[in-house]
């Protein structure tokens, strides 16, 4: 293929691009670039909800859910300060889906969902510069199982 037969296929394609809302260069704000494509608004990311679905089933599926909701809820706040109510809520969030996922699942596939799903979650740079930061910001907290805090069981 010629220089100019190049040049036209990439120009019809970014002509292409453009006409789907795509525009090259274009950029992406923050919170978009850390929340992520969530279609069927169910507050997962859609990748992270198809790896869930491969994965996992009956509890297991729902605590790995509730994982990555909490971690969804996260990146949808953002870059929030500190002391923003938000971003408290998130970490509560997060921190029930941590003792619903050691009170229901057993250790392969609490590895699994704290190691792969989060991998799968924080998987990019933006992604985990973010969580860097949020590590640094907020002291450790006790973690212990709790199936209370599941929040797709009735109490």
């Amino acid at each position: 293929m010629s220089f100019s037969a190049m040049r036209f296929v990439f120009f019809a394609v970014a002509v292409q691009l453009s006409f789907c809302g795509l525009v090259i260069g274009a950029s992406v704000a923050p919170e978009q670039v850390l929340a992520g494509e969530d279609a069927d608004h169910d507050g997962i990311r859609d990748d992270v909800q198809v790896w869930v679905d491969q994965r996992f089933s009956g509890q297991e599926r729902m605590a790995a859910r509730q994982f990555a909701s909490a971690m969804q809820s996260i990146m949808v706040i953002g870059d929030a300060e500190q002391d923003d109510p938000s971003l408290d809520k998130g970490r509560q969030q997060l921190k029930s889906a941590i003792e619903c996922v050691l009170a229901t699942t057993g250790e392969i596939s609490q590895e699994a969902i704290f190691d792969g799903l989060y991998s799968t979650i924080v998987n990019s740079t933006e992604r985990e510069s973010f969580m860097e930061k949020l590590e640094r910001q907020f002291p450790e907290e006790d973690v212990l199982p709790s199936a209370v805090q599941c929040n797709w069981r009735s109490p």
